[in-house]
């Protein structure tokens, strides 16, 4: 039984030679004028993130001769999604029982505070 796995992220380049896997799914998820979420295949990564992460995961993956599915979901439309898209994918994936799913979250606006853990100090 192979490992299904998702990668919402910016998409997937054409052009990049990925290891021997198939790619199960490929969707990009867009918000129209109105507000609802359209779906089409056309995941061309404009900045190689989700296509560098696919080929990490895979490789990883094949390395290990694990058998696996790999989806690609690209939830960007330049450098920012909608929350509204994000909770649409998770939504679809749950139903369809990912085991693993990768997601490319930026938190803008915020400040990270650092904090310290004694137990992790080298």
């Amino acid at each position: 039984m192979a490992l299904k796995i998702a990668i919402l992220d910016s998409g997937l380049s054409q052009h990049y030679a990925l290891p021997q896997i198939a790619i199960n799914q490929r969707k990009h998820f867009i918000l129209d004028q109105d507000g609802n979420i359209l779906e089409n295949e056309e995941i061309s990564d404009q900045y190689g993130h989700g296509t560098a992460v696919t080929f990490l995961i895979a490789q990883g993956c094949l390395k290990r001769k694990l058998d696996i599915e790999i989806s690609v979901f690209r939830l960007f439309n330049g450098e920012e999604t909608d929350e509204k898209i994000l909770l649409y994918a998770l939504d679809k994936l749950l139903s369809e029982k990912v085991d693993i799913i990768h997601i490319r979250a930026v938190v803008l606006g915020y400040t990270v505070k650092a904090f310290y853990l004694p137990r992790f100090e080298h």
